[in-house]
């Protein structure tokens, strides 16, 4: 068939290319200058014309060939082939159905994430160095109305502009769109307007009108990821695709059916602007690489009775994760677990979209042309208006944009605003809940403590930290810390008085639990509360590697997408994903996962027998059988550097590591070195070993997403943890009904909640330990009166800590881990401990979702290369397809378990690495980290962080997971050895990362910051106001346990 002519109409693949030129005469029309002469020459010889999306076939390329046979579509869309041309020609047409769906599907939930966690201003904000001056901010009262509407409808004369001003003022400044079908659905115009004026949330956006040509006013937008048109641009799809074309071509050839016809029953709305040619009786078939049709003239092929392929089916599930994927871009730190969801045309990818929302625990509602029967949908609604208007109240928070009316052009106006991610078309390529919870802790505290009245320090009012300690050691009988900081050796031996550590966190890592052991002090933690804002982060970070949404973004907004496309990615839907801790985050992830149709398994300190997934009881094994491993197990002494060198190689070059843990359960240095030797496909950091401090080798990788330690950094978990926080200190020190309570001293040892600081300090008597300047001092002047620490995962109670207090009797940790928390002093001392188990788990394995997408959407890099203006100068390099992907996940406990429901929804196979096998998972598990890590292509690391589990992510786990590996860590910045990570990326041993924690932190390694395949997020994994407020619930509820001589609601043993 070498004599066979084949126009190609435009660049679209490299492999289909050379296929092309391998088998037939190919002529490449975007190389000729004067085309009206080339055709004129050689009409006669092409009998064959491949399209795609940007250019296929209209009526005037049609006529101009009369011997044209077929038109073959690189996509499902048949909008650029005439197919009433085709028809009244009698030329045939082929798409390629089915191969992108997963592509298009994974990036949409990768710009859901990127939007809603705000994945691409997060690692802007770490790669610029800003972490180091202050915690990142969480959104304010953007949570509990926040919606988001997903628009995957064909486009025809009808749905143009379907997305008026109607329906954005009825989705409302709380609202979110995401646009992964056609640019122009949205009416560019009124959605740019709506932005810039706050009538719109936010946006993520992978299709504009003009493409390349994007808006320059959403540049400037922090609210808007914007992706160059890559929602099926992932190396595995592109080749299906081309595949298919190919296939397509050869049977119409040797006289055989068709793979893929397209049958000219439709007639969609018509163009005749693509093309300078001239109408000539020619073409048989037209093949487009497209799911639609109007660009091509429809109604002129069917005059002409010219065949016309399309491709359906083939990027349903790619553009339903890019839009999940906006949806959690636009929310950025807002949780997007529970919200409602709107979805405007239930086909395939909207089908798609739904199946991924649910996993979020999201209630789906649709408008399509007819009811879909055999749907528990509410659907059929009248117009997009009155589905919209029936979501919200209120008006609209956000959008999640991925195409655009006029691509590449974008509304300028979008640019600056922050509640929207702009993406360049590469779809296929909360504060009510802390409020409230901190009215419950004070309510609970008054009840509890008005036995004696206090002095009434307040600890940030001195300088010397120290006095401040001496001073009120005898009236603070109460810590509260978080994941940041809990009560440590020194800061529990400070306080004699101590009696209760609340930590605003799952995690204990912070609190010295042996020293409050020891001192007969009580710990309580906020369980729960964070669970889904964790494993919603998990999977953002799994969808930003493997689709590398971040990249994308900045792509987009560097104006790179005008000389070029941007590279493959690589899908999400089926991948093995392996999770390292079954606990609450663990599951959720878990759940999340399957929602991706992904392979799932884990690795647990033991088997949950309530779990399908299989279990791992060695995390290398579980590394070496999953893709992508995420790390979601608690940090212990033994999970400290679970993930090493052969876990990271156990994952291999096209695993992807995942960390929405501690960053101490990865081998950091390992982990960088994987990465930048190519042993490590990618990785998603939420979590670092010493943050703020991030290994700087990752700042410059593409394949990393680096979040800074925000898996339950939502306003709604924030504000939960902290009314735990507040009911642990309550339930402490209500021994019984109370006459006239007293305030008592709470030894509260870093910043975690205003809210929470402003109710305690105005009604009891409240230190703050960030605030003096001498310690010793304070100590001595207040150990006697702290009774109870709470601390979180940056200051909790070391052994220090505890030895000052002598009144300490309980440590509540604002966290999951325990990490900041001397467990030993505690027990010596007798000091009780408890942590925020499951609080915070959504939070974080949303941001970890969230970090995946990011990075191999490269959602940051694409919406930067759309606001910058790059997309008019050229095309951008695909990202990788999140759908799909092995995830591995260290640590398959609250958040890994959470992080593979997520990762779950993507079709990613799962496996896990933790301490022992879950009974109650179906993941495979590996006994050793390695294993894990040669076996996924997203490793994420989700685990606690202790002693083993310092520098899991290693070398040798990095080396595993290998050069196609993604690193996702939304644990803790110590579980990952920071400067192999680094090695890792910058020598290409591992593909990219996703960070939210960081060793040093707010220490990132400025090697990091110039990386585009990494995605550096502050630390902000739970913080949102639902998790913070149900993790101050839980500290409160622990500490009011404790002092009522009640069982703790959350103890660490």
């Amino acid at each position: 068939m070498e004599s066979i002519g084949v126009l190609m109409a435009c660049p679209m693949n490299t492999y289909l290319e050379q296929e092309l030129e391998r088998r037939f005469n190919l002529f490449k029309f975007w190389t000729v200058s004067d085309k009206t002469q080339f055709l004129k020459a050689q009409q006669n010889n092409i009998r064959a014309v491949v399209g795609n999306a940007t250019a296929g076939a209209d009526a005037e390329l049609i006529d101009a060939l009369p011997k044209l046979e077929i038109v073959s579509s690189f996509s499902v869309g048949l909008d650029k082939v005439d197919m009433a041309k085709c028809k009244e020609k009698g030329v045939r047409v082929t798409n390629t159905p089915d191969v992108l769906t997963d592509d298009v599907a994974d990036l949409a939930i990768g710009l859901m994430l990127a939007v809603l966690r705000r994945l691409c201003e997060s690692d802007r904000y770490v790669r610029s160095g800003k972490w180091k001056k202050g915690d990142y901010k969480l959104t304010t009262k953007l949570a509990s109305n926040c919606h988001i509407l997903v628009v995957a409808c064909p486009l025809t004369e009808e749905t143009r502009h379907i997305i008026n001003r109607e329906v954005i003022d009825a989705l409302g400044p709380k609202g979110v769109l995401i646009n992964i079908g056609r640019g122009p659905h949205v009416d560019e115009r009124e959605l740019v307007s709506a932005l810039v004026e706050g009538r719109l949330g936010g946006a993520g956006l992978d299709v504009f009108e003009n493409e390349p040509h994007v808006p320059e006013e959403l540049f400037g937008l922090e609210n808007v990821v914007l992706m160059p048109h890559v929602g099926s641009g992932t190396v595995e799809t592109r080749k299906t695709m081309a595949d298919l074309v190919l296939g397509n071509l050869e049977a119409h050839f040797l006289n055989k059916p068709l793979l893929t016809p397209v049958k000219n029953s439709r007639s969609t709305s018509s163009s005749s602007s693509y093309g300078p040619l001239r109408t000539k009786e020619s073409f048989s078939m037209i093949i487009t690489t497209s799911s639609e049709l109007w660009h091509a003239t429809a109604v002129k092929c069917k005059e002409k009775g010219i065949q016309v392929t399309n491709t359906p089916d083939v990027l349903t599930d790619d553009v339903a994760d890019a839009a999940i994927g906006l949806m959690l871009a636009v929310l950025r730190r807002l949780r997007i677990s529970g919200r409602s969801v709107g979805i405007i045309g239930l086909g395939r990818i909207g089908m798609a979209v739904a199946k991924r929302a649910e996993a979020f625990g999201c209630f789906i509602s649709y408008r399509s042309g007819a009811e879909i029967p055999n749907t528990k949908y509410k659907g059929a609604l009248v117009d997009e208006s009155e589905l919209v208007s029936a979501l919200l109240e209120e008006g609209l928070a956000g959008a999640g944009l991925d195409v655009f009316e006029h691509e590449p052009q974008v509304p300028e106006e979008l640019f600056g605003l922050e509640n929207v991610v702009l993406l360049p078309h590469a779809a296929s390529g909360t504060e009510e809940t802390r409020k409230a919870t901190a009215d419950i802790v004070i309510e609970n505290l008054e009840a509890c403590f008005l036995n004696k009245p206090l002095l009434t320090p307040v600890l940030w009012h001195f300088e010397d930290k120290e006095q401040f300690i001496n001073t009120h050691k005898d009236s603070i009988q109460a810590v509260v810390g978080s994941a940041a900081a809990g009560a440590d050796a020194e800061l529990i031996e400070s306080l004699p008085k101590l009696e209760i550590v609340a930590t605003c966190s799952v995690g204990l890592d912070k609190i010295d639990l042996a020293r409050c052991k020891e001192k007969g002090i009580r710990v309580a933690n906020t369980p729960d509360v964070l669970t889904d804002d964790v494993a919603d982060l998990a999977i953002g970070l799994i969808l930003a590697v493997l689709r590398r949404i971040c990249e994308s973004d900045r792509y987009v907004r560097s104006g790179e997408w005008k000389k070029g496309e941007f590279k493959l990615t690589t899908k999400f839907t089926g991948k093995s994903v392996g999770i390292l801790g079954m606990g609450r985050i663990g599951t959720a992830i878990a759940k999340r996962a399957e929602a991706f149709d992904c392979i799932i398994g884990y690795n647990s300190r033991t088997e949950k027998p309530n779990l399908n997934y299989k279990y791992y009881p060695n995390l290398i094994d579980l590394a070496s059988n999953c893709q992508i491993l995420v790390v979601a197990c608690s940090l212990t002494e033994e999970t400290q550097h679970i993930v090493n060198r052969q876990v990271i190689n156990a994952l291999g070059p096209k695993g992807v590591l995942i960390n929405i843990g501690r960053g101490l359960l990865v081998d950091e240095h390992e982990l960088v070195s994987a990465l930048l030797q190519g042993r490590l496909g990618g990785a998603g950091l939420d979590v670092f070993e010493h943050e703020p401090d991030v290994p700087e080798e990752l700042i410059g990788l593409e394949n990393v997403v680096l979040l800074p330690h925000v898996a339950s950094a939502t306003v709604e978990t924030r504000k939960a943890m902290a009314d735990l926080v507040v009911g642990n200190l309550q339930a402490h020190f209500g021994k019984k009904p109370l006459l006239t309570p007293v305030k008592i001293g709470v030894l509260l040892t870093t910043p975690m909640s205003n809210y929470l600081e402003q109710e305690l300090a105005a009604r009891f008597t409240l230190f703050k330990l960030w605030t003096q300047s001498c310690k010793n001092k304070f100590f001595q002047e207040n150990s006697s009166a702290i009774r109870a620490v709470v601390g979180d995962t940056k200051c909790g109670a070391d052994a220090e800590l505890i030895d000052s207090l002598p009144t300490l009797e309980i440590v509540a940790s604002y966290s999951v881990g325990l990490d900041k928390i001397d467990l030993d002093k505690c027990k010596d001392k007798g000091v009780r401990v408890t942590n925020t188990p499951d609080v915070l788990t959504d939070d974080v394995a949303d941001l970890a979702v969230g970090l995946v997408l990011a990075v191999l959407r490269r959602v940051c890099e694409f919406d930067e290369f759309v606001k910058s203006g790059k997309w008019k100068n050229g095309h951008f390099e695909l990202g990788s397809k999140f759908s799909g992907k092995s995830v591995g996940i260290v640590g398959l406990g609250r958040i890994g378990t959470a992080i593979a429901k997520r990762v779950e929804a993507f079709g990613c196979p799962i496996s896990y690495h933790s301490r022992s096998e879950k009974s109650h998972a179906n993941y495979k598990y590996y006994t050793n980290i390695i294993d894990l890590a040669s076996n996924c292509q997203i490793l994420i690391v989700a685990c606690s962080l202790t002693e083993e589990t310092h520098h899991i992510v290693n070398r040798k786990v990095i080396d595993a997971l290998g050069p196609s590996g993604i690193l996702i860590n939304i644990g803790r910045g110590a579980h990952i050895d920071e400067p192999e990570l680094v090695s890792a990326l910058l020598e290409g041993r591992l593909a990219g990362a996703g960070l939210d924690v960081y060793e040093n932190e707010p220490e990132v390694p400025e090697q990091m910051l110039g990386l585009n395949n990494v995605v550096l997020l502050p630390h902000v994994g739970s913080d949102t106001e639902e998790t913070s407020k149900a993790m101050a619930d839980l500290v409160i509820e622990n500490l009011v346990a404790h002092f009522s001589n009640k069982p703790l609601l959350t103890p660490i043993s």
